[in-house]
This record gives C-alpha cells, sequence and structure tokens, in this order.
C-alpha cells in the first residue's frame, strides 16, 4: 500500500485491496479524524521587464513565468501604479491618482495610506508599510516594505 501526500486535498492512502481493487481512503489518526496537511500557498505571475514592463520570454520561447517571492513584490509594484478605475474588470481597485493626488496638495499621510490599501490588495500580502525619503512638490522617493503570508519581508521601490 502506498501513500500519497497531495497539501491541496489532505493526505490519502492509496492501494489495492485483497479481492484486487483498487483504493483510495483519507488517513485517519488516533481520533479517527482525517489527517490533512494545509495547503500551500504558491503566488505565481506572469514576468514582467524590469524597465518596460512589458512581458518577458523565457529560453523556450515561452512567456516567463514568476513565482514567491518576486512574484509577490512584482504585483505589488503593479498595484501602486495602477490608477484608480483603470483596471477594465475591476474599475474599484487602484490608487486615485488623477482623482485626487494629481494637481491637488497632498498630505503625505494621505498618499502613504493610499498605496498601503493598493499594497494589501495583492494576494499573499498580510502587512505594508510605507516610508518617504524624499518629498518635493511632484516627486516622491521612498520605499514600501510588505510582509508576505510565510512572515518575510519585502521591499519595493516607490
Amino acid at each position: 500500500m502506498n501513500r500519497v501526500s497531495d497539501s491541496s486535498l489532505g493526505n490519502f492512502e492509496i492501494g489495492i485491496s485483497s479481492i484486487g481493487e483498487l483504493f483510495i481512503s483519507p488517513v485517519l489518526s488516533s481520533d479517527n479524524a482525517p489527517v490533512t496537511t494545509p495547503a500551500v500557498q504558491t503566488h505565481y505571475t506572469l514576468l514582467l521587464d524590469t524597465i518596460t514592463h512589458d512581458l518577458v520570454i523565457d529560453s523556450f520561447g515561452n512567456i516567463a513565468v514568476a513565482s514567491q517571492p518576486y512574484a509577490t513584490a512584482q504585483d505589488v509594484g503593479t498595484a501602486l501604479r495602477l490608477c484608480l478605475g483603470e483596471l477594465w474588470y475591476d474599475t474599484k481597485k487602484g490608487v486615485p491618482f488623477f482623482q485626487k493626488i494629481a494637481g491637488k496638495p497632498l498630505p503625505l499621510a494621505l498618499l502613504k495610506s493610499y498605496l498601503e490599501a493598493a499594497a494589501m490588495t495583492v494576494p499573499d500580502v498580510v502587512k505594508a508599510s510605507v516610508t518617504f525619503s524624499t518629498f518635493t512638490q511632484r516627486h516622491v522617493i521612498g520605499q514600501l516594505l510588505f510582509t508576505d503570508t510565510n512572515g518575510q519581508t519585502h521591499g519595493v521601490k516607490l
């Protein structure tokens, strides 16, 4: 009898019965409860060029894919660039650049809250914090530090 572990479905035993039939049954603990392992969250996204923000081709000619932790960091960066209303299938996502930021006096705390809220829309992000190093009338330099579901902290430049 072979034991197969699948983190998305739990643990199962697969084997052949004494009369030659294939069976699949859940692995039970001593108290007769199914033994399960938590699902592993894996974040994938299309890999984008760091300069042009365009798709990248891998060595086989396919569209390249990024995995964690880079995928989460790239998606946070993309969320920070997204203008409110620009995402055609969910116009409520994005930073209100044109509605509330462009051409208006803006308190740093408000800009910080907009950027942190945008980062929190990315799957696997559990905490986000923006720090500014330079802020002039039309130019902001800083970084956003975020913590993912694995407890690791990563940064994205603003």
